[in-house]
């Protein structure tokens, strides 16, 4: 057979001469192809046994309809409408490009383009080297589990459990890997914020913005912001195991759920601190424990106790005051202090005392060489108890009692003495404790000359009207020097009246230079004593006050002769200080 210049024969044809066509319209016709066949080859094609449809491939991927697999099928599958597919098995990339289902067995698998998700019927999904991927999508489990050994990365993974030994990949703008009932399960290390290290949880977060909630009890739950440690477990840092808590609210610790108690202890392991779930506080080891109860109860080795054995505080400076609050603390000067809300410090304790004395076989005799004024008596021959702070200390060559730097507060002041006035002749005598001021009160104004009485001016100077005083230093009207009492006190004024009684009248017109005078020695009024001493006889002269004293201050004993300058006789004296406290 001849066609143009090609001669044919019955059984060889060129495929682009040869032509099939329907027989009911010619327009519909098919050719065969043959240009893919590698040169040199013979590609045979059997026909089964059988009915059915040609199947077409397009860029290696199978199209069809319906397709029933007898045995294993290892496929790309593209599904286009409503496919099913029947097989025993199957390995593929499952790729859906649109809406369609796929038919596994008696199960149907939907796939949604774009955001899509996998509803997953059959009992086990097993991937072993493949992977089901979609960043923008979500993969729902129902109740069954998904097991892979590969890579699962979706937006959100919702379902009942998942169970993995590869890698969880999530969204890093999601929130959340969700489960919805059961627990995560990881043979392995989970690190959130960072690596894992060496711990099988390892939680960094670089921001303190957000908190922490670790649930590790199998039936207990953790309450809102708290951190629950189950009892075998520790929480610590890496170098000095210890848990930091800073924040300006309340820190809650709740024991477990068996012994209920949580339990501070030393770097042995030694009990420190021990709180009952009843509302027991615990202090020391098992043994000699000291322990507060809810109700208030102290009990120390299981015995009734009023107080401590001993109480620790650190030495410090005077604290800054809390409004309406209360602080006691101690200094390094070995004194106890309570400070109200206010700010004012009280002393607790009343550690302070000394006293002088002078008891012979004979008498001794004090000169007196000025009328109406005050002598120190400088007879005293011992020193007696005194604390061993040396809060108030005696001295026998100065007589006096001199109060510490630490030794401020409130005294009880006593003196006490057998006493005559020396030739015979009874003379009229006052005796007072003198306070020599650690500050004197400054003056700064005095009546002039001739003005009577004389008043003197000194800026809130807290005396009483019959406390007596000495003042010193005042130029120009040099008759405000000496010793007197206090009359008609104002806030920052008072008279001065003579020691026998007698009013006062100036020498001079005061000078306002330098110096303007001092009030150097207080002689308080509740202490003092006027009286006729015999010439003959003893008499005893006593007295005991309370007065405030401060750091610096020097007590002495002082006698002024109203009616001349004839001498003091004594036979025994004493004078006394304790500091009482507050």
């Amino acid at each position: 057979m001849v066609l143009g210049n090609t001669v044919l024969d019955k059984s060889h044809f060129r495929d682009d001469y040869f032509t099939l066509y329907d027989g009911s319209d010619r327009s519909k016709k098919s050719q065969f192809q043959l240009s893919s066949i590698s040169s040199g080859n013979t590609r045979v094609l059997s026909i089964p046994d059988q009915d059915g449809e040609i199947l077409l491939v397009d860029g290696g991927i199978l199209s069809v309809a319906d397709l029933t697999l007898t045995g294993t099928l290892t496929a790309n599958i593209l599904t286009d409408g409503t496919q099913s597919l029947t097989a025993g098995a199957f390995t593929a990339d499952i790729m859906p490009d649109n809406d369609g289902t796929l038919q596994v067995g008696t199960d149907t698998k939907k796939f949604l383009s774009g955001n899509f998700s996998l509803l997953v019927g059959i009992d086990t999904m097993t991937i072993s080297g493949g992977r089901i991927f979609d960043t923008s999508g979500q993969i729902t489990l129902d109740t069954n589990n998904f097991i892979t050994t590969g890579t699962l990365g979706a937006g959100a993974i919702t379902g009942t459990s998942l169970i993995t030994g590869g890698n969880i990949g999530i969204a890093a703008d999601l929130d959340l890997l969700q489960l919805a009932a059961d627990l995560l399960t990881v043979n392995g290390k989970v690190g959130i914020g960072g690596a894992p290290t060496t711990h099988p949880l390892h939680i960094f977060q670089s921001a303190h913005t957000t908190g922490i909630l670790i649930n590790g009890f199998d039936t207990q739950s953790a309450e809102t912001g708290s951190i629950s440690i189950n009892t075998s477990g520790n929480m610590a840092s890496t170098s000095s195991k210890r848990m930091v808590y800073t924040a300006a609210t309340d820190i809650f610790f709740r024991g477990g759920a068996s012994s209920n108690t949580i339990n501070f202890a030393d770097n042995t392991d030694a009990d420190v601190l021990l709180v009952h779930g009843g509302g027991n506080v615990i202090m020391g080891d098992g043994t000699n424990k000291t322990v507060i109860s809810a109700t208030g109860d102290i009990t120390q080795a299981g015995t009734a106790i009023t107080t401590l054995d001993q109480l620790y505080l650190n030495e410090i400076t005077t604290p800054t005051a809390v409004p309406d609050d209360g602080a006691i603390y101690t200094k390094n000067n070995n004194e106890l202090f309570f400070q109200s809300g206010d700010g004012v410090e009280h002393l607790l304790h009343g550690d302070a005392f000394s006293e002088i004395w002078f008891n012979g076989t004979g008498t001794v005799e004090v000169t007196i060489s000025t009328q109406n004024a005050f002598t120190k008596i400088d007879s005293f021959a011992a020193i007696g108890h005194e604390d061993d702070l040396l809060n108030v200390v005696g001295n026998i060559s100065t007589n006096t009692l001199t109060l510490s730097s630490i030794a401020s507060g409130e005294y009880e002041v006593s003196y006490h003495g057998s006493v005559t006035a020396t030739g015979g002749a009874d003379k009229l005598m006052r005796f007072n404790v003198g306070i020599t001021l650690a500050t004197p009160k400054d003056i700064t104004n005095v009546t002039d000359n001739l003005v009577s009485p004389i008043v003197i001016t000194s800026v809130a100077h807290g005396l009483d009207n019959g406390e007596m005083v000495e003042i010193v230093n005042v130029v120009g009207n040099t008759a405000a020097n000496g010793s007197f009492i206090v009359d008609s006190k104002a806030d920052d004024t008072f008279v001065i009246v003579a020691l026998d009684g007698s009013a006062t009248t100036g020498n001079g017109d005061y000078n306002e230079g330098s110096p303007t005078g001092d009030i150097t020695i207080e002689y308080p009024g509740s202490m003092a004593i006027k009286r006729a001493v015999r010439g003959a006889d003893l008499g005893a002269v006593s007295a005991t006050g309370l007065h405030i004293l401060v750091s610096g201050d020097v007590l002495s004993l002082y006698v002024a002769n109203l009616s001349g300058t004839t001498n003091l006789t004594l036979a025994t004296v004493s004078l006394d200080a304790f500091r009482i406290g507050d």
